[in-house]
């Protein structure tokens, strides 16, 4: 049966990708919402298949109607890959606070997940980008067991440490998000940094704020891990001597060590 929830939203912004379609772009069995198509590369969908594992939605707040439909049926059981995220041309559902989406997000469980990106802004054109709240992110990623990337773009919380034993990749982007709904706060970073992430491999933090907030960085998630790091990127404002500490702790053993864009509190 059709269902209405989708059909408040534009045909050509309610896609499927399945196994069998040759069409570039978009992982196999897909549905991808919030992106206009042309010359139909992909057909347009009035329900979600149950055969999905990948699921990427584009109208940010507007997403939210989607993926309650996506959790009523169960899908959210089988999901892999699931990017919740914004494009311009979808400006009137809302962008800047995801905070009920995080609420109907921790009232699950993803058992199958592997690859979450959150708050993500696609540019079709040349554009400003916007980095929203995010909300409470606890209970969140406690749904999601068997994470192996996370991508998170804007603002969030975090009430307590993590425990994400297949981690393998994380990017925390915070970009003046303060200007309408606050900043990732020093308690919810060291909550991040002190997480359980036993086989992390590559981690990238860039924090902007417009209030020259300072950041200490715990430097617990890079010793846990020091045998398994390839890649460290830190970009934001810190207490004094963290690139020094950094560098001592990780040039020996990190491959791809991006500092330079630390500021340190004087």
């Amino acid at each position: 049966m059709n269902n209405p929830i989708l059909r408040k939203y534009p045909s050509n912004k309610r896609l499927y990708k399945s196994s069998d379609s040759t069409y570039e772009g978009w992982l196999s069995n897909s549905c991808i919402f919030g992106m206009a198509h042309h010359n139909d590369p992909l057909p347009s969908i009035d329900r979600i298949p149950s055969d999905i594992i990948n699921f990427y939605s584009f109208f940010a707040e507007g997403s939210y109607d989607i993926l309650s439909n996506l959790i009523e049926n169960g899908i959210n059981e089988n999901l892999e890959h699931l990017t919740i995220g914004f494009e311009h041309n979808n400006a009137k559902y809302g962008y800047k606070d995801y905070s009920k989406i995080s609420e109907l997000l921790a009232s699950t469980k993803f058992p199958k997940l592997k690859s979450f990106e959150y708050g993500i802004d696609f540019l079709l054109v040349n554009e400003e980008q916007y980095y929203p709240h995010l909300g409470d992110l606890t209970n969140v990623l406690a749904n999601m067991p068997l994470l192996e990337e996370l991508d998170l773009s804007g603002s969030f919380k975090l009430q307590k440490k993590i425990d994400l034993k297949n981690i393998k990749k994380i990017y925390i982007l915070d970009y003046y998000t303060e200007i309408s709904n606050g900043i990732i706060s020093k308690e919810t970073l060291n909550y991040l940094m002190e997480s359980n992430f036993e086989n992390l491999e590559e981690f990238e933090v860039s924090l902007t704020s417009d209030n020259n907030l300072t950041y200490y960085l715990n430097e617990s998630i890079f010793r846990n891990n020091i045998d398994k790091l390839k890649c460290v990127a830190v970009d934001g404002r810190f207490e004094k001597g963290t690139k020094d500490r950094l560098i001592t702790i990780l040039k020996p053993n990190v491959e791809k060590l991006i500092l330079d864009e630390i500021e340190e509190d004087k």
